[in-house]
């Protein structure tokens, strides 16, 4: 399990040094195109959590790397991904 975070966080700390190169313009459509990726439901409703719980989590991470790098700068993007990831903990705190 610790080489699975440990490749978690070198794949965010290699985003966040790519991110840092781009500007809102370039930015915006690769934010949701990995939301979109993340939260992609599956589509069973007798699943408790609708979303792949790897790829969610892989999202969160590297969201989480770049927030501490560049708070400001995210600002504008969080609406983007803030609703399905207050889902996403809601899910997980039942």
């Amino acid at each position: 399990m610790t080489n699975v975070i440990q490749v978690d966080e070198s794949i965010a700390h290699s985003y966040e040094q790519f991110v840092v190169k781009m500007n809102e313009d370039q930015l915006r459509p690769l934010i949701v195109k990995q939301t979109k990726w993340a939260f992609k439901s599956k589509n069973l409703e007798t699943e408790a959590f609708p979303y792949n719980l790897h790829k969610s989590i892989s999202f969160l991470r590297s969201m989480n790397a770049l927030l501490n790098g560049l708070r400001e700068f995210f600002v504008p993007l969080m609406p983007l991904y803030f609703d399905r990831v207050i889902n996403i903990v809601t899910l997980l705190g039942q």
